[in-house]
């Protein structure tokens, strides 16, 4: 039977392949039954293989299905068939905002606002459930005709740390839109604001601030050196929009806008296009801070204590101290959706440091040889 022709997980009948990615094979299929249209991420079968990665997974993917949001691709089913983790999703007719970009090079600012709107409004419903995307990019974002945009891809993100302990050469995300911090492992919502602003650099201009075929200097250009200035790339791009973009990049988590809801309404002051009235982004959820007692002016003095008004209570800069990165995984799955790995040799150094040493040993009784023989 034909590939396009499977019934996969007993009730969903796959149509045809969509897009083969760095971390799953996704289908389009339908419900055998209900004739509902959906699509199908099927994860390669090395990841299966790891009953950590496996709970992980389940119960991120779990996470995930709880998210109910216009902008947001919806989660309808996920499991484990026949060796392969999956996921269901709502299936919608558009392609991603790299391929428009692709085509387009950049785009226009108020059309990148539009898609930055719904990209806020996505996040900071995610971000007041609990859930940190990690991998906020254009391949991540589907837009369709009518310039809608909906972010996937949640139940792969959350899978970071999983993937940087158990596999230490695939890391889900892709270093271009990695903040700072995230390169170092950790990520809170200002993680997701980074990436935000780097995926609005790039609508902009038509390219990500760093770029750099090595991915160690990829990195410490990350880390440590300022981005272009947008307007450098296309003069078009009001200095207002551009003051926020580079706001967004800020290295410090703290520098950044704290929220996508923060991030959201300075972009819609701006006035160069209003966010649709259908859109709406959600204030952080307010975390309170109960102030501590302090000592009484006199001893034995009664002092009452007020709690403090609730306020949105923001987290510890990271120490971006260059000490460790972590490897990207480039190339993409085959189609049988498992990477063939060979063991390596542990006796293929020996071998080479010995060959060094026979060489080098040469080279000196040659030149002995020439100075004392003759």
């Amino acid at each position: 039977m034909k590939e396009t022709e499977r019934i996969f997980a007993g009730k969903y009948r796959v149509l045809e392949r969509l897009s083969t990615g760095g971390m799953a094979v996704v289908y389009r299929a339908e419900h055998a039954f209900l004739k509902k249209p959906v699509a199908i991420k099927v994860l390669p079968r090395q990841f299966s293989e790891d009953p950590a990665f496996v709970k992980l997974f389940l119960r991120e993917a779990e996470t995930s299905a709880q998210l109910d949001h216009p902008n947001i691709v919806k989660i309808f089913d996920f499991g484990n068939e026949g060796g392969l983790l999956f996921i269901v999703m709502q299936f919608i007719p558009g392609i991603t905002l790299d391929k428009i970009l692709k085509e387009r090079g950049r785009l226009s600012p108020p059309e990148s606002l539009l898609y930055a709107y719904q990209l806020l409004s996505a996040l900071s419903y995610a971000h007041n459930k609990g859930v940190v995307h990690r991998d906020v990019k254009p391949s991540n974002l589907l837009c369709t005709d009518d310039g809608k945009a909906y972010l996937f891809d949640f139940g792969i993100a959350v899978l970071g740390e999983a993937v940087r302990q158990q596999k230490a050469t695939v890391t889900p995300g892709t270093p271009d839109y990695m903040s700072p911090e995230q390169l170092r492992g950790r990520a809170d919502v200002r993680s997701d604001i980074y990436s935000v602003g780097v995926v609005i650099y790039e609508m902009l201009t038509g390219r990500v601030p760093f770029k750099d075929e090595s991915i160690l200097n990829l990195q410490l250009k990350i880390i440590k050196d300022p981005p272009p200035l947008p307007s450098s790339l296309n003069a078009s791009i009001p200095g207002s929009l551009e003051k926020v973009v580079l706001k967004a990049l800020s290295k410090l988590p703290s520098d950044r806008y704290q929220s996508a809801y923060d991030l959201f309404r300075v972009l819609s002051s701006l006035g160069i296009v209003n966010p649709p009235g259908w859109i709406e982004v959600e204030a952080p959820v307010q975390v309170p801070i109960v102030k501590k007692p302090e000592p009484a002016a006199e001893k034995g003095e009664d002092v009452d204590i007020e709690p403090e008004p609730e306020t949105y209570e923001p987290q510890e800069d990271m120490d971006l101290t260059i000490t460790q990165f972590i490897p990207v995984a480039d190339d993409e799955y085959e189609e049988e959706w498992s990477v063939p790995s060979e063991g390596r040799k542990p006796w293929a150094g020996i071998v080479t440091l010995i060959i060094i040493i026979v060489l080098v040993l040469a080279i000196i009784a040659l030149g002995l040889w020439l100075l004392f023989g003759r």
